[in-house]
């Protein structure tokens, strides 16, 4: 369970935690992180007396901006239950508003070339998108010639799916800290990420 929200910032991109609070904040609320699952990657329970806290669960193995869109998703059922009422479908037209307003204040805070992800998104919300999705999607780019990140020692230099040259730092829990060798600017990547090394 995530007591303090500060504990959530290795998970989210840098200088979202701030736009998230407000929302987090609005209800009583409880957080968890946990272990991967094969059909979900987050899900939303409402409050149940006696305890009247809502929960919200991550998987632990999303890069960060899978984590932003599955947490954000999840508080937009909170949020879109508590606004409209209980009556409303999961993923009817209430939800859908709510989440596409919750999710635009993110666009500028995640790098260049995960917006793409966000804007999708936006355009078009997804009831659902679940950890089969995201293995499918390893599997994919590792028979392209990937590899995971965290397999490969720190130092290497490597390209991501998006075409950036980056170089491994150091180990960050679940993330590695990778530089962009073009930018010279700093990175949280998840070692799941799969990249080719050069």
């Amino acid at each position: 369970m995530i007591q303090n929200l500060e504990a959530l910032k290795p998970f989210l991109p840098d200088n979202t935690l701030s736009l998230l609070q407000p929302l987090m904040n609005k209800y009583p609320l409880s957080i968890k992180v946990v272990k991967p699952r094969k059909r979900k990657l987050g899900d939303y329970r409402r409050a149940i007396p006696p305890s009247h806290i809502h929960q919200i669960t991550v998987n632990n193995n999303l890069d960060s901006v899978q984590f932003l869109i599955t947490l954000v998703h999840e508080l937009a059922h909170l949020h879109a239950f508590e606004t409209y009422g209980y009556r409303i479908k999961p993923h009817g037209r209430e939800w859908k508003h709510t989440y596409v307003s919750m999710l635009k204040p993110f666009i500028p805070f995640v790098p260049t070339e995960k917006q793409v992800e966000l804007v999708n998104q936006i355009q078009k919300p997804r009831a659902t998108t679940t950890s089969v999705d995201f293995e499918e999607r390893i599997a994919e780019q590792e028979r392209a010639g990937g590899v995971k990140l965290k397999s490969l020692p720190l130092g290497v230099e490597f390209t991501t799916h998006h075409g950036m040259r980056m170089q491994s730092i150091r180990p960050l829990r679940t993330y590695i800290l990778c530089k962009d060798l073009n930018s010279k600017r700093l990175y949280r990547v998840h070692g799941m990420a799969v990249v080719k090394p050069l």
